[in-house]
């Protein structure tokens, strides 16, 4: 209004029409006056709500913060899992190791175990009397084809084969005398070098003898013929001429076959039939 009081000083010194104009101009600035109150009023509002939504926003970043220190926390109890898993993963690279050093050492003594083994069944089947010991499984002698010679060449001379260059057949593990390994059994055989057997079960024909062969993982024994019964002479007072008793024809004897299931220096397993038999050296 200050500016304003020099004009109005003037008002009763200049014409009617610039008074008025004044006075127009004067509404007009009220006016806008007016609309620049609802605009700062507009203003006001809009700042109120831009600040509520700061607050809220604020919040917001309060809840993710709290959020993102829990999360970091679970990370730090993860990574410490990892550690322990770390630690665990070298511990069983050791183990490993270890467990493959000591596989190879335990190789090593089967090998000696084994070289040892065959050694004390080869002196044990050289002397059959002498028990070293041991219960090693015995293999099955392989039996080899002769094979056929070439046939001979007009243009070369015929040459005779030599009997040095013959394998030397290894020694039958079975030769020697069984006995029953099962309590309260009576069962004895004896396999003897020029094919003869000897086998006692108790039976009431007494002792068997016979003959024997292998075939593989089969024993058949063949035993001999037994003399024939004589029939009962009667007794007659008259006289008449003497005449030879009949003789009572016996079965030929059957040959009995054994399968061979398991076979060692010091056991041996036998299947007659549906009978198991288990011998042993005495």
């Amino acid at each position: 209004m200050r500016p304003l009081l020099p004009l109005l000083l003037l008002l009763p010194f200049l014409p009617g029409c610039i008074v008025w104009d004044i006075r127009d101009q004067l509404k007009t600035a009220n006016a806008q006056l007016a609309v620049v109150d609802g605009s700062i009023a507009a203003t006001h509002t809009e700042i109120e709500q831009v600040k509520n939504r700061l607050n809220a926003m604020n919040a917001d970043l309060g809840t993710t913060n709290d959020k993102l220190l829990e999360a970091n926390t679970k990370l730090v109890d993860v990574q410490s899992g990892l550690t322990r898993v770390d630690t665990t993963n070298s511990s069983l690279g050791t183990l490993d190791q270890q467990l493959t050093g000591m596989q190879a050492s335990l190789t090593r003594i089967d090998g000696h175990l084994a070289s040892l083994s065959g050694t004390i069944g080869k002196l044990d089947g050289a002397i059959p009397f002498l028990d070293l010991g041991g219960d090693a499984p015995v293999e099955p002698a392989p039996t080899t084809e002769p094979t056929a010679p070439a046939p001979a060449d007009a243009s070369q001379p015929a040459t005779t084969p030599t009997t040095d260059a013959a394998p030397r057949q290894p020694r039958e593990q079975l030769l020697g005398t069984w006995i029953s390994a099962t309590p309260n059994r009576v069962y004895s055989l004896t396999l003897l070098s020029d094919g003869k057997f000897l086998l006692d079960t108790a039976a009431p024909t007494g002792l068997q003898r016979g003959t024997w062969k292998r075939e593989s993982q089969r024993i058949t024994l063949m035993p001999d013929s037994t003399p024939a019964a004589q029939a009962p002479t009667p007794n007659t007072t008259t006289s008449q001429p003497s005449q030879p008793a009949p003789q009572l024809v016996s079965p030929a004897p059957s040959p009995q076959t054994l399968e061979i299931a398991h076979q060692s220096t010091r056991s041996v397993t036998f299947i007659d039939g549906n009978t198991l038999i288990v011998v042993r050296r005495p």
